[in-house]
């Protein structure tokens, strides 16, 4: 859960970079990655590694998706 929060609303804390960004909420940009796991906070340290991202959007806009 910590690294997940380091990732996200912290990351973007640290740099500054915090107002419309690090949450999905109303109003804030669309920045944000799905991957083929049900609930990250549930892998194993071991096994993050083998989690892929499926999709990836910024800005609102699709810049990634895994083909199928």
């Amino acid at each position: 859960m910590y690294a997940l929060r380091a990732l996200t609303i912290e990351g973007v804390r640290a740099v500054e970079r915090a107002e419309g960004r690090g949450s999905l909420e109303p109003g804030k940009y669309a920045d944000f990655m799905a991957f083929d796991r049900r609930n990250l906070y549930e892998v194993l340290a071991d096994d993050i590694g083998d989690t892929k991202v499926v999709r990836t959007v910024f800005e609102g806009c699709t810049v990634h998706a895994l083909a199928i």
